[in-house]
This record gives structure tokens, C-alpha cells and sequence, in this order.
């Protein structure tokens, strides 16, 4: 798959520059980034929270439903109270639900505690993602460090991700985070996770708050769309494929098609929605299209996430030619039939 490269440039909107968007000053920004496409995630192990899942909790780590305890605005307590509510469910994994310690929901001084995961099989992953959903309040990593860590196959933790040493860190609300896993679980068989929280002698927060927690792959993309009927199937008799390409009219295509293979006195163009392709059931036609072979169309704008396909057929009178064939060579029903006024279909011909 082919890398895209792309540049980001600030411009202020002076009017007086050479910028392509108003007229306005760049920066100088030459920094190069890439990207390539990749497929759907595969997600292989979720924790809720809502029943014990077998992970070991040290020191005041609890599994339950948060109560907006801890945080302060001042003195020894800083920040924003642990949430009210599990950002999915009733419980989450937090340091101090309940309102234990001489701080109740806040992390105690001088302590390191972790909660750390039972073991995940790895061996058949690649490119392995943690995602969870974080409500921390911490204080600056010079002082206090609350960190996330990984080991394979009852290895040495590593480290892949700890708060800042520039500022202090009080969430506030339920914040999405994604970690790169890849490294450390590349060629090992089980991996485990462990959040830790570790303080000084002075100034608490909340600590930890972490809910819907996942383990996903990132699949390998593939061409085309997997699963659906071959089109054409094998049984085209010959000629030149259907063209199309955007018209100057927004939401139009400009559309050339082979006459001389399938003859027609008119032909119809049945559009549909991609969730809709394996059934060939369509919600769209332009129909009496130019049976000079060339036209152009309006193709109905697709949902978020989806495409739109559609399907040139030929008519003589009162019947089409037929649709195609499905994956099992079976001519598709003309489940279009009435679209365009054509009520009976070809099911022997070669022209769909």
C-alpha cells in the first residue's frame, strides 16, 4: 500500500501573502509526516470492571463504582475529585473509590501501589494497541509518577507511558487514550499490564480512574471490500466496462458504457447502499438514460461510513436484461423491478 506524505502550515489571514487557503503568510514549516492506510481493529480482550476479571490490587486500589470522592483545592489536596459515574457500566478500576486511608479518595503519601492484569496470549498478535478510558489526578512526574507498564512472559517491566515532570495532571473528566503495545508484545506469548501510582512525602490527587479497557490489533488493510460477490461474475461475454467519472455538477457522474455488447432501446442505472450489496437490493434510479452509451447521473450521497454502488442494465421494451450472478453463479433477482417501469427480467442473457 502506498505511503501519503503531507506537510501542516499555519497561515494568518492577512490578506497580503502568497497562501493557498487566504492569501495569507505561512510558517516554514518542512517537517514531513506519513501515513498508510490499514485495516479494521480487532479487539481480543475487554475488562469492564463489573465482576472481578482476576487482577491484583495493591495497597488502595479498588474495583468499583466511583463516588466523586478526593480532590482538593488546596492545602496537601490538589484537583479534581475522582467522576461521579463509570464512564460505562457501574465500576471501573480507580486507586481509593470508597474513601479509604487518611485521605479518603485521594492516593496516600510515601506509597507505591500497582493493579496488575492477569496474562493475555500474544503469541498470535501483531501490532498490539491498549485503549482504555483514563480520569487521573496526579502530581507533576518529579514528584509523583502514575504510569502504565507491560511485561511478556514474566520478563522485566517496561514503562509505556508515565505523566509529565512539566505539570501537574487533574483530568477532570474521562479522557480516550491509545497505547503502542507493538514493541513490547512483539514475539511473546503472555502479556501483562499493571497501572501504577507512586508518591512523595507531600501533595495528593485522586489517582487512577480507568474503565472500558481493551486489547485490539490493527489488521493489515486489504483491497476491495472482503465478502462481497464477484463483480462481474466470470460470465461476461466481452465488451468494455461501465466508466465513470465526476461530473461538474456536484453529486453527478459522467458515465460511458459499451452499446454494441448489450444492446438496449433504453437503459437504467439502479443505485444502492453499501450495507445493501450483498442483497443487490437498491434505493435509487435514474432511469431512460441516452442510449448513445453516454450520459451522466446523479448518485444519491452516502451515509457516514458507507458507499454507493450501482448497476447499468439494458431493457427492450418491457424487459430488462438480467442483474448479474451472485457468488454462486445464480442470476440475482431484479429486486429493482418497478424502479424504472420494467417489470419482467431477462434471467438468460449475458448483458447485466
Amino acid at each position: 500500500f502506498v505511503p501519503y506524505y503531507y506537510v501542516v502550515r499555519a497561515e494568518d489571514d492577512s490578506g497580503d501573502g502568497a497562501g493557498p487557503c487566504a492569501a495569507g503568510n505561512e510558517d516554514g514549516n518542512t517537517v514531513e509526516r506519513s501515513s498508510e492506510a490499514t485495516g479494521p481493529d480487532s479487539v481480543f480482550r475487554v475488562w469492564t470492571f463489573e465482576t472481578d476479571e482476576g487482577w491484583t490490587l495493591e495497597g488502595e486500589w479498588e474495583r468499583g463504582a466511583p463516588q466523586g470522592l478526593g480532590g482538593s483545592s488546596g492545602g496537601s489536596t490538589r484537583g479534581d475529585p475522582d467522576p461521579a459515574a463509570a464512564y460505562e457500566g457501574a465500576a471501573v478500576l480507580g486507586v481509593d473509590l470508597s474513601g479509604l486511608g487518611v485521605e479518603p479518595g485521594n492516593y496516600e503519601d510515601e506509597v507505591t501501589w500497582f493493579a496488575t492484569s492477569p496474562p493475555t496470549d500474544v503469541s498470535s498478535r501483531g501490532n498490539v494497541h491498549l485503549r482504555f478510558q483514563r480520569w487521573l489526578g496526579v502530581e507533576k512526574g518529579t514528584f509523583d509518577q502514575a504510569t502504565v507498564e507491560t511485561r511478556v512472559d514474566g520478563g522485566p517491566w517496561t514503562t509505556v507511558w508515565q505523566n509529565s515532570t512539566a505539570d501537574h495532571l487533574s483530568d477532570g473528566a474521562w479522557v480516550p487514550q491509545d497505547l503502542d503495545l507493538s514493541p513490547q508484545a512483539a514475539g511473546g506469548q503472555a502479556l501483562e499490564l499493571r497501572f501504577g501510582i507512586s508518591t512523595d512525602t507531600s501533595v495528593i490527587y485522586c489517582g487512577w480512574n480507568v474503565d472500558a479497557l481493551e486489547l485490539y490489533e490493527i489488521t493489515a488493510c486489504t483491497e476491495g471490500f472482503p465478502g462481497l460477490p464477484p463483480v462481474p461474475d466470470g460470465r461476461f461475454t466481452g465488451g468494455q466496462a461501465m466508466r465513470a467519472s465526476r461530473a461538474a455538477t456536484d453529486g453527478w457522474v459522467d458515465l460511458t458504457w459499451d452499446v454494441a455488447t448489450c444492446p438496449g432501446s433504453s437503459y437504467h442505472l439502479y443505485a444502492g447502499d453499501s450495507d445493501d450489496l450483498q442483497q443487490y437490493a437498491y434505493s435509487a434510479a435514474t432511469c431512460f438514460l441516452d442510449t448513445s452509451g453516454s450520459d451522466s447521473a446523479p448518485v444519491p450521497d452516502p451515509l457516514p461510513g458507507h458507499f454507493t454502488w450501482w448497476l447499468m442494465v439494458s431493457a427492450d421494451g418491457t424487459t430488462e436484461s438480467h442483474h448479474g450472478r451472485d457468488s454462486t453463479g445464480a442470476v440475482r433477482p431484479a429486486t429493482a423491478g418497478g424502479l424504472c417501469g420494467i417489470l419482467d427480467t431477462d434471467t438468460t442473457g449475458t448483458c447485466p
